[in-house]
């Protein structure tokens, strides 16, 4: 299978304003980098800031400015192996605000992911700054989150972050 290696994705400012599913940065990659963007992306429905699919390995993500806002689900950083394995990924001294009805900082879905030192704001009626599979190997230190409930978005969610009945 093809398989991107030694990408490095730097000081670039990403603005994406979109409706249904809304990315910023989507990567598969080893040993590479991604550094110093600055990323907004509104979308009604879905937006995420940087989503990691596999197979990926050796992926630092850092010092990256993420703002993104959605009537629904947001996602700062979103790691998901529908297309292989993710491991051994950093997550460094990132700044993530979040803003939706239900808002993630990082999701981090893979085997030994390194998680330090971010800034995260995630304002919604459902919110989570760091998320991750249980397993072992994983490092999560030195984050500052904020969780804020708010009344943004509407009341219907279907994503898998979070799944509400509705009445």
């Amino acid at each position: 299978s093809y398989q991107c290696r030694n990408v490095t994705v730097s000081n670039n400012a990403i603005y994406v304003n979109g409706h249904g599913y809304t990315y910023g940065i989507t990567i598969a990659a080893n040993n590479s980098i991604i550094r110093d963007n600055v990323v907004n992306v509104s979308s009604n429905l879905y937006a995420c800031g940087i989503q990691i699919d596999g197979p990926s390995s050796g992926l630092n993500v850092k010092s990256n400015a993420i703002n993104i806002t959605s009537e629904r689900y947001t996602y700062g950083i979103y790691s998901y192996r529908i297309y292989g394995d993710i491991n051994n990924m950093s997550y460094i001294n990132n700044a993530i605000d979040a803003r939706s009805y239900a808002a993630c900082g990082i999701e981090a879905v893979e085997r030994n992911p390194t998680i330090s030192q971010n800034h995260i704001n995630v304002y919604g009626n459902y919110t989570a700054g760091i998320v991750v599979k249980p397993n072992s190997n994983i490092t999560i230190s030195d984050n500052e989150i904020g969780s804020f409930g708010s009344n943004v978005g509407n009341e219907s969610t279907g994503d898998s972050f979070i799944l509400k009945e509705r009445r």
